[in-house]
């Protein structure tokens, strides 16, 4: 960058960079579109017409908030078609429909709901309804089957394990109430009452909908052939157990992916400018900040001296770029200056001689070199810093003061390597100095939603288990009950090191979505086997998995990556969740019955 006449230009004098300090936060949706609408509208006001290009964090919450707004209505586009074909070919009546607007008639009074004790709900949150409706969607379908198999004595009879699979659902989402992120709340909200409202629909509203409206069914019964012999049953639980064991073995290889960009689905416009902004005022990868703070200059500026001296020792020169090298502070230039003087008063003379001598040789006038000899032995190391115009444009990026807080900034190059260089080097002035790194700040989230979602985790579990031992008061059927949830699990932590792909934050969300769905289907099939029901609970353990698997299915549809993950995330865990309560929970039903009589 050149400086000229006070301001910044490239190299060859074609972009100007202006540096504007921002009163709206980042994070504040609503301000920063206003913002950078205002830098809009100066530009347009410019009499000669200008291209600009505006780089700022504002611009990644602006566009993200565009892509997911554009992902729900395309989310809720691609669902509405895939519920409407199930509609069409699995339930071969238009009515059907109903159990889809059942839902989404929940969903929006659980959005009106929320929000009035929220105030506010966020774009991630409305996202989710796609998926939440494919959750909810279960309780309507299992109702409507047993109306349309076996009428009012059949729904009376699933109308329990219907309300046991919503409150083992729902105590899923409780545990998010003990969470410290905001945004956990606002799911649990949105969540629980979409799901309370849809249970109470589907349980007194629907089966007057569809009763004598629509001609009884025969009950597809949906299961493997090999599970009807005793032989087939052990073969098919042996299958289950060792592919539940190679998908524990591979879930031990799952990485968790730290990078921000994870969180980030910005456009490509706004990638592009940043892109070009380091191409013209360079800066090639990310760049880092070492902090020393204080409340004055003068110790701030002493700390960062010692920290930039360490630095160049122990890691050669060029490990920092930081305001210690232009302007140290006053200590560290009243020692040079006094190494100066001694030198001055050692080697002056000869020098002054030999500095005379040639100035007579090449036509100097005798006192041209006055004002330097003056000085040479009468410096000063004055407090603070000169107020030039060039240095104040430097020490505005090396120097902040905000009221008491001095902040004495420099800058490195944001590896792994340097950042635990640097690390070493912080540690040894605690706690005023401290690093500001993306990819630090990346571990750091990470780490931080990893304890959450263990803490949350085991939360839930406690709740689960508590609930479902309350609703069926048998060790051996609610062990069976979990089987579902225990393998959608696995599949959902050991499939993405099968396909390449590693864990994230926004698939801590799908992962409890995973345990309420797979342990609902768990409950139903249990029951069913239990009761000797026969109201066609095996096809509507089916049909809701396919509803779900469409919700899910529709967020593959979204450019934003987190919501991309959950996709992925749900199609893995429901899918295999689906497949052992169709096909292995039936058997180890059988296995455990026998030898449980056996044993009586």
């Amino acid at each position: 960058a050149r400086l000229v006449r006070g301001r910044w230009f490239s190299a060859d004098k074609r972009e100007a960079l202006l540096l504007l300090s921002a009163a709206v936060p980042a994070t504040d949706g609503f301000g920063a579109r206003a913002l950078l609408e205002h830098i809009e509208a100066c530009v347009a006001r410019s009499p000669v017409p200008l291209e600009t290009r505006t780089v700022a964090a504002h611009r990644h919450t602006v566009s993200n908030e565009t892509v997911i707004r554009r992902d729900v209505m395309r989310i809720f586009f691609a669902a509405s078609l895939g519920f409407l074909a199930l509609a069409l070919l699995c339930f071969r009546d238009i009515r059907a429909l109903v159990l889809l607007v059942l839902p989404a008639f929940a969903i929006l009074l659980s959005i009106a709901l929320s929000s009035l004790l929220l105030a506010e709900l966020s774009y991630f949150i409305a996202g989710m309804s796609a998926v939440l409706v494919g959750i909810a969607i279960d309780y309507a379908i299992h109702v409507y089957v047993a109306q349309r198999t076996g009428g009012a004595t059949a729904v009376a009879s699933v109308a329990k394990p219907v309300a046991a699979g919503a409150l083992t659902t729902i105590s899923v989402f409780f545990a998010f109430f003990f969470s410290t992120v905001p945004g956990y709340t606002q799911l649990a909200v949105f969540s629980i009452a979409g799901l309370a409202i849809c249970l109470c629909l589907s349980l007194f509203f629907l089966p007057h909908l569809v009763a004598n409206r629509c001609a009884r069914w025969n009950a597809w019964t949906p299961r493997f052939g090999t599970a009807r012999s005793p032989a087939g049953r052990r073969l098919l639980t042996g299958l289950w157990a060792v592919g539940l064991g190679l998908l524990v073995l591979s879930a031990s290889r799952l990485d968790f992916a730290t990078d921000l960009d994870q969180f980030d689905g910005s456009e490509q416009a706004v990638r592009d400018d940043e892109a070009w902004f380091r191409r013209v005022w360079g800066g090639r990868g990310e760049t880092g900040m070492l902090v020393v703070e204080g409340d004055a200059l003068e110790p701030v500026l002493r700390r960062n001296d010692r920290i930039a001296r360490h630095a160049r020792e122990r890691f050669g020169p060029g490990t920092l770029a930081t305001f210690s090298d232009l302007w140290p502070s006053q200590q560290t230039r009243a020692l040079r200056l006094e190494r100066w003087r001694q030198f001055w008063a050692a080697q002056g003379p000869g020098i002054v001689a030999d500095l005379e001598a040639a100035a007579a040789r090449q036509g100097f006038a005798q006192d041209a070199f006055q004002p330097f000899l003056d000085w040479a032995g009468n410096g000063e190391a004055k407090a603070g810093t000169p107020d030039t115009p060039l240095l104040n444009r430097i020490q505005e990026r090396f120097l902040q003061q905000e009221g008491e807080t001095v902040r004495a900034i420099s800058f490195f190059e944001d590896s792994e390597s340097r950042r635990r260089q640097l690390t070493n080097l912080t540690t040894e002035e605690p706690p005023s100095a401290y690093l500001v790194s993306r990819q630090a700040l990346g571990d750091a989230i990470s780490e931080a939603i990893w304890r959450e979602s263990v803490r949350l985790s085991l939360l839930a579990a406690a709740l689960i288990l508590a609930t479902l031992f309350a609703l069926m008061r048998n060790l051996r059927l609610a062990l069976l009950a979990l089987a579902p949830m225990a393998t959608g699990l696995a599949a959902m932590l050991g499939l993405p090191p099968l396909l390449g792909m590693s864990l994230n934050a926004a698939s801590i969300i799908a992962a409890m979505i995973v345990i309420g769905l797979c342990l609902d289907y768990g409950i139903f099939i249990v029951y069913c086997e239990h009761r000797r029901a026969r109201h066609g609970t095996p096809l509507s353990v089916t049909l809701s998995a396919l509803t779900t698997l469409v919700g899910a299915g529709a967020l593959l549809a979204a450019s934003h990556p987190a919501m991309f993950s959950i996709g992925v995330t749900l199609i893995c865990g429901v899918a295999a969740g689906w497949l052992c309560a169709v096909g292995v929970v039936p058997a180890l039903f059988a296995i455990t019955e026998r030898k449980e009589r056996g044993s009586s």
